[in-house]
This record gives C-alpha cells, structure tokens and sequence, in this order.
C-alpha cells in the first residue's frame, strides 16, 4: 500500500512538472495539478508530506482566486488546506493519534 502511495506521488510530481514546463504556472491545469499532488501528499499522513501539501495547496489557491475565484476546485482547495492546517496546529495528522505525529 505504501509502495503504490508513493508511485502515485510521484506520478502526479511528474504530472505537475511536465505542465509546469509546457504550461507554466498560471495555468489552471498545472492549479489543478498542484491540487492533486497535495491531495496525495495530505493522504500520505506523513509530517514533511503534510507541510509540502500545504505550499502546493497555497500555490493553487493563489492562482486560482485570480483566475476562476468561482471554480469547485478552489472550495475543495481552500477546505483541505484548512482542514490539514488544523490538523498541523493540534500536533496530529489526520486518522493518527495526537501523540503519534512526531514518530
């Protein structure tokens, strides 16, 4: 499971890059990636992973409140990312004990 997780991961970095190189960054594809690969990084329940979910959150919702403030993408965006800076802030990640986060 955790094998797949990462593959997965890496994919979608991959993902993100290939559009970064061909779309550049204010595209709603590479936002939309950005969204992905956080997603993907939040589920990790990993600290570092976490923290990089965050920045790739930020930098999609910063793109897309400028450019499609009204799009379903920038919601769920804004949702997770409050939902993982909570979660941050309390010392836990999401489904793991409070006093586990640092092991």
């Amino acid at each position: 499971m955790v094998a797949q997780a990462q593959s997965e991961i890496e994919l979608l970095r991959l993902e993100l890059q290939i559009l970064l190189e061909k779309s550049g960054s204010k595209h709603i594809d590479t936002a939309r990636a950005q969204f992905n690969l956080g997603r993907a990084l939040w589920l990790s329940n990993k600290p570092l992973e976490t923290a990089q979910a965050v920045k790739k959150f930020d930098a999609a919702i910063t793109f897309m409140t400028q450019c499609d403030p009204n799009n379903q993408i920038l919601t769920d965006t804004k949702a997770i990312r409050d939902v993982t800076l909570d979660a941050m802030a309390k010392g836990h990640t999401i489904g793991a004990p409070e006093d586990d986060f640092d092991k």
